[in-house]
């Protein structure tokens, strides 16, 4: 389970969305489904997601908050930029 910066489950008392990077987000499909299942148990979440493919990120910014093309090897990202990064849509083969 994912617990906000306080340590408890829920989003009571917390100023900011937990975000969540979703590196190699494809359609962006994946990504807002775990957004919503955790929305779903009352944390506040920005779901954002990188992959190489610009038509993947064009269908994915419809669907959740930020979508931009990037390579996972050089995210475009602070390394402090968020609170969970997933990648469960990618092929990881393709980055050797």
């Amino acid at each position: 389970m994912l617990k906000d910066r306080r340590g408890s489950a829920g989003s009571e008392g917390r100023s900011a969305p937990i975000k969540i990077l979703d590196a190699g987000c494809a359609d962006g499909d994946r990504t807002r489904t775990v957004g919503d299942m955790l929305g779903q148990r009352g944390l506040s979440i920005s779901s954002y997601g990188v992959d190489m493919s610009s038509e993947m990120v064009r269908l994915a910014a419809k669907r959740i908050e930020r979508a931009q093309v990037g390579d996972l090897r050089e995210l475009p990202f602070k390394d402090t930029n968020f609170d969970a990064v997933t990648c469960l849509d990618c092929h990881l083969q393709d980055l050797w």
